[in-house]
């Protein structure tokens, strides 16, 4: 299974989603989530990178799976004073 997850900004009432040639003639299932403002600027900035990061490409599951688990790791580092 591929997925694409994008924030876009919605204009004039409408969005507009570039998807690649493969997914065409295919049938898709479009979910429309507003983004919420109330989120704390450290999660928004952890979650923005990760956004950052998803929306390079089409990523298989496995992909996206293999992003969490080294996601779960980094958030055992500890950082240490220097």
């Amino acid at each position: 299974m591929e997925a694409i997850k994008q924030i876009i900004k919605v204009k004039n009432d409408k969005i507009t989603i570039h998807l690649s040639p493969e997914m065409n003639n295919t049938m898709v299932e479009v979910i429309i989530l507003p983004v919420s403002s109330k989120i704390n600027k450290k999660k928004v900035s952890k979650d923005k990178g990760m956004r950052d990061l998803l929306n390079v490409g089409i990523w298989s599951e496995t992909d996206i799976q293999a992003m969490e688990e080294a996601s779960k790791k980094f958030n055992l580092w500890t950082i240490q004073n220097f």
